[in-house]
């Protein structure tokens, strides 16, 4: 077994070194990267609060109380999860550098702002389709520039995708 911890952290310093490396090599993208970092979580606040206040002045009151308490309980509920896993962030399990610095130690698994993202587009979906299909976009920018940026494992990413979507799947219910 310890053969085996090795070999995954030297396949993801390897794998980090190569991501960070494209970035580092032009200025452009890590341009590009820190605004999709910054602007896809600004972006998709936006959004929500955009059909929260449609969904409200069109009188869709139970659409609306769905559109709050599905995604809110799943963010408390990850919220605590992550609280009392408390996994290691990449750049303090590996010491590798981040491409964008972060100061927090603990509660990487799973990213909150990624299901956060998957949530909103969940509540895209509910509210008008074609802008859940705009905010999917939005999710997998959100989502890959948190593992790029070396502050997410692709685990947290992808456990946060399950989530968030397992519970927008009950808007629908």
């Amino acid at each position: 077994m310890k053969g085996n911890f090795h070999s995954l952290k030297s396949d993801y310093v390897q794998f980090y070194g190569k991501i960070s490396a494209f970035f580092r090599a032009k200025p452009i993208r890590m341009t590009l990267l820190r605004i999709i970092y910054k602007a896809a979580p600004l972006a998709a606040a936006f959004m929500y609060i955009a059909m929260l206040l449609y969904c409200f002045i069109s009188g869709n009151y139970i659409k609306l109380l769905k559109c709050i308490v599905i995604p809110a309980a799943a963010f408390f509920l990850v919220t605590v999860m992550r609280k009392i896993l408390n996994t290691e962030r990449p750049y303090t399990r590996y010491k590798i550098n981040p491409l964008i610095r972060k100061d927090k130690k603990g509660e990487s698994f799973p990213s909150r702002h990624t299901l956060s993202a998957v949530l909103i587009t969940m509540t895209g979906f509910y509210v008008w389709p074609p802008l859940g299909l705009i905010l999917s976009v939005l999710s997998v920018l959100l989502g890959a520039s948190r593992i790029i940026a070396g502050v997410h494992f692709p685990g947290d990413v992808l456990a946060a995708v399950l989530i968030g979507a397992a519970a927008g799947a009950l808007l629908f219910i």
